[in-house]
């Protein structure tokens, strides 16, 4: 088969799903996946071991649980320990929610973990036509399709074509317009009704899963973490309604590959576990404000970025800044001192972008297609974008204070 035509047939099964858990739920019967999950739950074990084999062949050195291996043994005994100070967290569904940062997390951190776990994702195309993919969705996945279903370029056309009636109708009160207006309309609201909304629908799903007792591997930044500079990404909060919905526990999980002598040779896995957050305590059972999510998000990246990724950063991190310094920045010539602040790159973007296309090597995805999948916070404005605007400024004596270095920060 061709690879577009392979394409093609992925993308008809996404659809054909979408169109399935709309109609359940058209229905109100509960999430197909369960049926799946509890069919295969004898499989877990054995994916689990899987998992553990290919770690080892990988030549991956494992360092979970704050330097231990962390046999399965390992993990349920530190369940144990956490369930005899917190006995309010027992019989309660957990969520694992870790940061992403490479292809390997997911099978490291079940390795890691070993309790069963229903993985969050939100790449069909990618994982399903997969045979690891195919091994985990016998594990149990929920797919969900990341796209705005309302932001296509046609329903885009159809909104612009109904702003520019309305613009004429305001101005000429044209009975003929009114009528041309009303039946675009019309057409208008008739597509956007037979929209499937599955990042809306994906919510029942999660909630079905949840209610019925099974744990979840749910990636809340979205997509991998190709930040520069940040330890973790914004991410999507409905996690935390998530788990108030159903009195789940939250568990706050970092992973990183890191190599000491950073030749991206052999690499050891690190993971850090948190300390668990119970929404339902914090908020009570209740719909929470955008705020109170936002401030729920926060308790979660703040332990995730500030307290593990940085244990595992200082621990493993034996390379010095002068170093990388000598290796990878360029020579800056006398134009690269009067460009503005705005406009600079880092010094070690060779580095950086080192690191990007070994990433990249290893699974399926570009960097396009990674961003994309970000949640995007429209209330905060990107720099590139703040300072736009003197890229047409007309330079003076009055204005020339506006690309004074200490401006761009």
């Amino acid at each position: 088969m061709k690879k577009e035509e392979k394409r093609k047939k992925i993308i008809q099964e996404q659809e054909e799903l979408k169109k399935r858990r709309q109609d359940r739920i058209d229905k109100g019967l509960l999430a197909e996946e369960l049926e799946s999950i509890e069919k295969n739950m004898n499989l877990h074990n054995t994916l689990y071991a899987l998992m553990k084999i290919v770690n080892t062949v990988s030549g991956y050195k494992k360092d979970f649980l704050n330097g231990k291996t962390l046999y399965k043994r390992e993990f349920f005994k530190f369940l144990e320990e956490l369930y005899k100070e917190h006995p309010e967290y027992k019989n309660r569904p957990i969520i694992f929610a870790p940061n992403h940062v490479r292809m390997q997390d997911i099978a490291i951190e079940m390795d890691a973990i070993a309790l069963h776990m229903v993985l969050l994702s939100g790449d069909f195309e990618n994982v399903h036509p997969d045979i690891s993919g195919k091994l985990l969705e016998k594990n149990g996945i929920l797919y969900l399709d990341m796209d705005n279903p309302y932001n296509t370029p046609e329903l885009k056309k159809d909104e612009s074509y109904l702003e520019e009636l309305k613009e004429y109708i305001e101005l000429t009160d044209n009975d003929s317009l009114k009528k041309e207006y009303n039946e675009e309309l019309k057409k208008y609201n008739d597509k956007v009704s037979k929209i499937i909304n599955d990042r809306k629908n994906i919510k029942k799903v999660i909630k079905d899963v949840l209610d019925n007792g099974y744990n979840m591997l749910w990636y809340y930044e979205g997509s991998w973490n190709f930040s520069e500079n940040k330890p973790y990404y914004d991410g999507y909060n409905y996690i935390v309604q998530a788990a108030i919905d159903s009195n789940a526990i939250v568990f706050p999980v970092a992973f990183d590959l890191v190599d000491k002598k950073h030749t991206f040779g052999k690499r050891k896995a690190c993971i850090r576990f948190g300390k668990p957050i119970d929404y339902m305590a914090i908020y009570g059972n209740k719909t929470l404000t955008m705020e109170e999510k936002i401030e729920g998000l926060d308790l979660l990246k703040g332990q995730i970025g500030y307290e593990l990724v940085a244990n595992i950063w200082e621990k493993n991190s034996s390379i010095k800044r002068d170093e990388l310094a000598k290796k990878y920045s360029k020579k800056l010539s006398v134009e690269d001192y009067f460009v503005p602040d705005y406009k600079k790159t880092s010094p070690l973007s060779a580095y950086w972008d080192e690191y990007k296309a070994i990433a990249l090597k290893e699974w399926k995805f570009t960097e396009e297609d990674i961003e994309k999948k970000h949640f995007v916070d429209k209330t905060k404005v990107e720099q590139e974008e703040a300072f736009k605007h003197l890229d047409d400024l007309n330079l003076n004596q009055k204005n020339a204070f506006l690309l004074s270095k200490r401006n761009h920060h």
